[in-house]
């Protein structure tokens, strides 16, 4: 591969850098990339505009089940991987870049035949319509402002178990109930770590009381509505005595 050919293809990559949330941010392969376009360029686009207006308003999780509902799993696979691209970058650019690739690049016409790359074309200009997607915009956002606002809370744990307390002459004399909150978390530079707190009955009374509240606040604030067309929700009042 020519040195122009290795200079267009990293044009071409620059503009697929996609947000990934487990690695936060990563660039594609280009070789997984080309074989979803690939399997981009394969399907019909009568089924897929059907499944992209079905996933529009819906959440991340359900958009993302009814992908994987609608086609086989490397199909979806590939179908999703996509979807965070096109939501991360301008379509149109993207088309006219992966353009001007094929036709520079023999490493990029050869990852696309011809008569793949026809109907591509014709369905990324029918599609590009729908991107960015809001489901995949707002969980981006989400995941963002989760990682960047503290520690992402990943296991937790409550072991009650009983430890025997000996007299002087090794006779157990007592047992001592104890109840130990494990407590598994990811920091900000990825770092996986524990905390382990040995609770009494009252710390779990007082912990347990405390979640009930933050629960009401919760509902609290999931009830106030923000400004729709000149109408504002009213949140529910929830006694948190």
């Amino acid at each position: 591969m020519c040195f122009k050919e290795q200079f267009s293809i990293i044009v071409l990559l620059k503009c697929v850098h996609i947000i990934d949330m487990s690695n936060k941010s990563v660039s594609m392969p280009s070789s997984l990339m080309f074989n979803d376009l690939r399997v981009l360029g394969s399907l019909s686009l009568e089924r897929l505009e059907n499944v992209l207006c079905r996933i529009q308003p819906k959440s991340f999780d359900i958009a993302k089940d009814i992908v994987f509902a609608e086609y086989a799993e490397q199909e979806a696979s590939a179908l999703w991987r996509l979807f965070d691209v096109f939501s991360a970058v301008v379509v149109g650019d993207f088309i006219e870049e992966l353009a001007s690739t094929r036709v520079e690049s023999s490493f990029v016409s050869g990852s696309i035949p011809q008569d793949i790359w026809q109907n591509l074309v014709s369905t990324l200009c029918s599609i590009k319509r729908f991107f960015p997607l809001r489901c995949i915009e707002m969980h981006i956002q989400r995941e963002r402002f989760r990682m960047l606002t503290g520690n992402t809370l990943r296991t937790t744990d409550i072991i009650c178990d009983i430890r025997p307390i000996f007299d002087s002459f090794a006779s157990v004399v007592g047992l001592v109930p104890l109840t130990t909150l494990k407590i598994g978390y990811r920091t900000q530079e990825e770092d996986d770590k524990f905390l382990e707190l040995v609770l009494s009955k009252e710390h779990l009374d007082n912990l347990a009381a405390k979640i009930e509240t933050a629960k009401k606040e919760l509902d609290v604030l999931s009830g106030v509505g923000f400004a729709y067309k000149g109408q504002a929700k009213q949140p529910k009042k929830i006694d948190l005595r």
